[in-house]
């Protein structure tokens, strides 16, 4: 698996975790629709801006313990 797939699960797995939207919203300093429009299927995560995929991948480190 290459980084890019890598990092692509890590932001599913966080999209998928139990975070609340607003939690999740609140640290990846995105906006809550971005949030819900990920987690119901409204949005892909292929087609966010590299600056929210980046924002998504820095709160995985820091919801890391919500998360295992």
């Amino acid at each position: 698996m290459n980084k890019a797939q890598e990092v692509e699960n890590e932001i599913k797995a966080l999209l998928a975790s139990d975070v609340s939207s607003n939690e999740l919203s609140r640290k990846a300093d995105i906006s809550l629709s971005t949030v819900s429009r990920l987690r119901n299927g409204k949005m892909e995560l292929g087609n966010i801006t590299l600056t929210n995929a980046k924002k998504l991948y820095k709160a995985v480190d820091e919801l890391d313990d919500l998360l295992t």
